[in-house]
């Protein structure tokens, strides 16, 4: 049983196709620079800015950190998260290792 399983799988034509990822490159731009455009719309409406102050374009005068309070469970979520992004380059590269044809 165990060897006609395996000759019908090897006689099977296996194709591979390029890898095309989820979201492109210019997908990616737009989002970035919707969320740019929100970050900066949403903070230029919150602070009464002058015009020529929007022209001197500084972003410590731009954003009041003193305002900003982050509780302490924020701080672990954006800590984990940011260690998960960090391990997704090394796991796709220790699982391309793995099923390199």
């Amino acid at each position: 049983f165990k060897q006609n399983l395996m000759a019908k799988l090897a006689a099977r034509e296996r194709v591979i196709e390029p890898y095309k990822p989820l979201i492109s490159k210019t997908a990616w731009l737009v989002i970035f620079l919707v969320g740019l455009f929100l970050i900066l719309g949403l903070n230029f409406w919150e602070s009464d800015v002058d015009i020529d102050f929007a022209f001197n374009f500084k972003l410590p005068q731009l954003v009041d950190f003193s305002r900003i309070s982050i509780s302490q469970n924020m701080l672990y979520a954006f800590g984990c998260v940011a260690l998960f992004i960090v391990q997704i380059p090394f796991v796709k590269r220790l699982i391309d290792k793995q099923f390199q044809l």
